[in-house]
């Protein structure tokens, strides 16, 4: 019965993905933007174009040339400061969240039962391991940012 149970989620699941994996997509040309064939689109298409291996190759390296010619839009020390603010906020968020969490587990070890203390005991392993990865990425990303300011 639990195999049957199994099976049926499975085929549920292959059931799904294929429905999914056959909806069609299409590509939308905006209005005002030059097409595949170097025409300019005077009002929006739903159609699927199809390319070819060099037609895509030549759209992409215009890409990169419009790209490489306009003037960066992004300034540097606005995204510094960005990258600053975000890195401070989260990192007192996970400090504040670590401690709350740290401080009911404590409160918990302390007035619980041994029974309870044993659950403590066990959520401990999650906990510390949830802390490690949280600083040990905020530190990654403080050493990224450090290497790259340099």
């Amino acid at each position: 019965m639990k195999i049957f149970k199994q099976l049926k989620n499975l085929m549920v699941l292959c059931i799904i993905f294929l429905l999914l994996y056959t909806i069609p997509s299409y590509a939308r040309q905006v209005e005002g933007t030059q097409a595949g064939s170097g025409d300019v689109v005077s009002e929006s298409t739903t159609e699927v174009q199809e390319h070819s291996t060099g037609e895509i190759i030549e759209e992409g390296d215009t890409f990169i040339e419009i790209g490489e010619s306009e003037e960066p839009k992004i300034e540097q020390s606005n995204l510094k400061a960005l990258a600053n603010t975000l890195y401070n906020i989260l990192l007192v968020v996970g400090i504040i969240i670590a401690a709350v969490l740290g401080g009911v587990l404590g409160i918990k070890f302390m007035m619980g039962s041994v029974d309870e203390q044993a659950e403590v005991k066990t959520m401990l392993v999650p906990y510390i391991a949830g802390c490690v990865v949280i600083f040990g990425a905020f530190t990654i990303w403080k050493i990224v940012l450090l290497i790259i300011q340099a």
